[in-house]
């Protein structure tokens, strides 16, 4: 029973994905929080029948797992929202992967573990979030979602080259976008698909060692949408810009390529900098953190002013540094490159029309799980030091696959790697490993599976 009496109590049903899709009855509590209700012929218990009650302003729901002996509290509320979290996904898990029996077992054991750690029964966020803790692996087990590692296979491009006589060369991508680049590399002006003009004064400069890499009057074109500068001799480093334009969509993509021809480790910062045509007017619109500060661990940024000049994002993936100062913003990464070694930064830039909306961070948010590397070396890919998310396999995990918001862990030989499942309990982790070697999956709601990689 509710916890009050005179409280109202509805039984309604949710679809498989938890909308609301009917109402089977109602009543009131009695004095003692006791109810009875009497519902059509025909239904019967079952994961997606939910009563409902309103207790001194607040809603306590509890699926309907049994005939009789229902109860609803904050325990079985907190049980129907993290099931919830891992059924919103259109073709994820569904409230029909779990039986009445499961939930009525993970209920039990929710009210075990919120009396255990003593959470406040009152604060619906902290209910949920013990729910998870306790009993997610418990719930994400029962929803039958699964995990698998897939090898990655990146072709390897043709690069056929046209010499480039002069700069400056127009690079527009299969959206429209207009990316001209000059001869160091950066991009002077740039123009938006919908022709918004004067995104950058100067954009993707490259600094290394405190060097900017130098103009060329010439390079040249690969595979028609790719163009490629240097090498130059910087910082004791063999420096080659290459500038890729998106075929369907609006990114340009940068591979910075570092190679160490000598005998010794050479450190350096290299730096990308950035002056929006926006000027003064520049404001952050929306970062990978989902604010609009510059916070450690970023992975991109969006920038616009108040309207003329189209909205510009920058994907930069894991740098050390990325600050900003009115239109200036400059990503620092510290690089390390190993004698007689390559390592590679891959980067990415995107101009769009106003406004900034969901949409564009959608689209920077695509470059982390797609990576967008059509077209790139795969020693390239592999050398990259800035977290552009491709490894020898990667770990999938569907929805339910474990609790939401669990922290995912491989371990074993090479590989090491880790994220974070979505709230429906799904993830990608690129892990770099060899086939036949042995790796353990472990996970913050108690999974640990170790598997062979095939």
């Amino acid at each position: 029973g509710a916890s009050a009496g005179a409280a109202p109590v509805l039984i309604f049903a949710l679809g498989n994905a938890g909308e609301l899709i009917g109402q089977f009855g109602g009543t009131l509590t009695d004095s003692t929080g006791g109810f009875s209700v009497t519902v059509d012929d025909g239904v019967v218990a079952s994961s997606r029948l939910v009563a409902s009650a309103l207790v001194d302003d607040v809603v306590l729901q509890g699926t309907v797992t049994a005939t009789s002996g229902l109860t609803v509290d904050p325990a079985s509320t907190g049980v129907l929202a993290a099931t919830l979290l891992l059924t919103e996904t259109r073709g994820g898990r569904s409230l029909s992967d779990f039986t009445a029996v499961e939930l009525a077992d993970v209920t039990g054991r929710a009210r075990t573990a919120l009396t255990m750690a003593g959470t406040n029964l009152d604060d619906p966020a902290a209910v949920r979030a013990e729910v998870i803790r306790s009993v997610g692996g418990l719930l994400a087990d029962y929803s039958g979602g699964t995990f698998a590692f897939q090898a990655v296979t990146l072709p390897v491009p043709m690069d056929m080259t046209t010499p480039i006589a002069s700069f400056e060369f127009d690079l527009i991508t299969g959206g429209g976008a207009t990316y001209d680049i000059q001869g160091d590399g950066e991009v002077d002006d740039g123009s938006s698909g919908g022709n918004q003009g004067d995104a950058c004064d100067d954009c993707f400069e490259l600094n290394v060692g405190g060097e900017t890499f130098p103009s060329s009057s010439s390079a040249v074109l690969e595979d028609g949408n790719e163009v490629r500068i240097g090498p130059a001799t910087i910082a004791g480093l063999q420096v080659t810009r290459r500038i890729w334009g998106d075929p369907v969509g609006d990114f340009i993509r940068y591979t910075e390529s570092f190679t160490n021809t000598s005998t010794s480790v050479v450190n350096v910062d290299v730096r990308i900098d950035h002056n929006l045509g926006a000027d003064s007017g520049t404001r952050i619109e929306g970062t990978s953190s989902g604010d609009t500060t510059l916070d450690p661990g970023d992975r991109w940024a969006a920038f616009n002013d108040s309207g003329g000049d189209p909205v510009t994002g920058f994907w930069f993936g894991r740098a050390a540094l990325v600050t900003q100062s009115s239109d200036n913003i400059e990503v620092t990464y510290p690089l390390n490159v190993p004698a007689m070694s390559t390592v590679t930064i891959i980067h990415y830039g995107l101009f769009v029309d106003d406004p900034y909306g969901p949409a564009v961070a959608a689209q920077l948010e695509r470059v982390g799980e797609t990576t967008l590397l059509e077209g790139a070396q795969p020693a390239d890919i592999r050398a990259a030091v800035n977290d552009i998310g491709v490894g020898d396999y990667v770990l999938t995990g569907e929805a339910g696959s474990v609790a939401s918001f669990s922290v995912v862990d491989v371990t074993g030989g090479s590989a090491a790697a880790q994220t974070v499942a979505a709230s429906d309990g799904s993830f990608r982790l690129a892990v770099n490993a060899m086939m036949g070697q042995m790796v353990t999956v472990t996970a913050s709601d108690g999974t640990n599976v170790t598997v062979t990689l095939p």
